[in-house]
């Protein structure tokens, strides 16, 4: 069996969270990165609108609008981010 390389797993990962979004969904996994990227939008803007949909999306648990997941794909564009060939 070939050895998985961090890359590639690291590519699994950003094509899961990007699926899940696209399918509606803020798991455990999306709700860890939030909570991250909530920490940061505290520190910049508190009172920020980036900051207050993150924040209503950690303890959101119904399937996501159209709008809310262009949002969630926007705000964790560094984690969903794969190109191929290539990570920037």
């Amino acid at each position: 069996m070939a050895p998985i390389h961090k890359d590639s797993q690291n590519k699994l990962a950003k094509k899961r969270l990007k699926r899940q979004i696209e399918e509606g969904r803020i798991t455990s996994e999306i709700r860890s990165l939030l909570k991250k990227e909530l920490i940061s939008a505290k520190e910049i803007k508190p009172n920020s609108w980036d900051f207050q949909f993150i924040k209503s999306m950690i303890d959101y648990s119904e399937i996501l609008s159209s709008s809310q997941k262009q949002e969630l794909e926007r705000i964790l564009q560094d984690q969903i981010t794969v190109e191929d060939g290539f990570e920037f």
